[in-house]
């Protein structure tokens, strides 16, 4: 059984982890 494993998986996870999150807790009392 000459099975070629040639497992070639580009894990290319390009997940741009922007997390813009503008934490402008304006507490106007």
């Amino acid at each position: 059984m000459t099975a070629p494993t040639t497992t070639t998986a580009p894990t290319t996870t390009t997940a741009p982890t922007t997390t813009t999150a503008p934490t402008t807790t304006t507490t106007a009392a």
